[in-house]
């Protein structure tokens, strides 16, 4: 398990970033921040991101339903309590396949029950007054991403001794990776509306993506205790919530024409059926903390 005190481990995080020669030296010569997103607009890698330079007239305006904005946020932190109890229930056990189990778990509550779901329960409290369907490959695929990215790194953390740049370094993998998944499902949107996105905010989302990543595995590798798992879910469910919302806030919906023999290209996922799948991924969840409160009653 790991214990190494708090500021022993901001330590190594500080020293995770000046072992990147280049990035220190790169940081170093750019003057603003301006320079700075705009050398990472230019080095993007993500294929399907097109860029808007400014916010574009014509704009479709939206606006978001309140209370599945409350649901998505209630979602990430159930989500996240399992995640974290699951994790703490690996951590325990001695035998290797069980502690994988465990941990495996814990990946697909965490990436699928948990940020996948609450994403796409944003997403539904998200309104333009345009009809909008999804790919259904996109969609399963950005699903199966978050609870891959979950898994490797879980799995990474609890099969070998932990240090702190080895935490950045797994966050730092899993924020990428969550940030992906988030921008494919935008990708998945199929709609009379072309997506763009501001550059400043776009990066600023996959950066609250790392830091909420490192934040949670930290958490999960050292909290003890009920009220302790509470606060730290709460943390982490308003990090994966900010990371979110910045994300659609960088994002520039601008209409254009299309027509219906286009949409019947694609398999898509209406949104009622969305409400099915994202029901099924809560009902596990909540099983799962009824499960985890029964092991606990045994144990105690």
């Amino acid at each position: 398990m790991y214990k190494k005190k708090r500021y022993a481990f901001l330590t190594d995080i500080l020293s995770c970033f000046l072992f990147f020669p280049s990035i220190s030296l790169i940081l170093f010569e750019l003057k603003n921040l301006k320079k700075l997103v705009d050398m990472l607009t230019f080095l993007s890698f993500i294929m399907f991101i097109q860029w808007s330079s400014q916010v574009m007239l014509g704009g479709y305006p939206h606006d978001y339903k309140i209370g599945l904005i409350i649901l998505s946020y209630v979602v990430s932190v159930l989500g996240s309590y399992v995640g974290l109890r699951l994790v703490n229930m690996g951590m325990v056990e001695s035998e290797i396949r069980c502690r994988v189990l465990w941990l495996l778990m814990a990946a697909i509550v965490m990436g699928g029950c948990t940020i996948w779901a609450m994403h796409f329960l944003a997403m539904l409290a998200f309104h333009m007054g345009i009809e909008v369907n999804y790919d259904l490959f996109l969609t399963l695929f950005s699903m199966l991403l978050a609870m891959g990215v979950a898994a490797i790194g879980f799995l990474f953390a609890g099969l070998t001794k932990m240090s702190g740049f080895k935490i950045a370094w797994i966050g730092l993998f899993m924020g990428i990776g969550f940030a992906t998944m988030h921008y494919m499902g935008m990708a998945a949107m199929i709609m009379k509306a072309s997506v763009s996105y501001k550059p400043l905010l776009f990066w600023s989302s996959i950066f609250i993506a790392v830091v909420a990543s490192i934040m949670a595995l930290w958490l999960m590798l050292t909290v003890q205790g009920c009220l302790l798992r509470w606060i730290s879910a709460f943390a982490i469910g308003t990090g994966i919530s900010c990371f979110h919302y910045i994300g659609m806030a960088a994002a520039v919906f601008t209409p254009i024409s299309i027509q219906k023999e286009v949409l019947l290209e694609h398999a898509i996922i209406q949104q009622a059926d969305f409400v099915l799948y994202l029901s099924i991924a809560i009902i596990f969840t909540l099983a799962m903390i009824l499960f985890i409160s029964l092991q606990d009653m045994k144990e105690n």
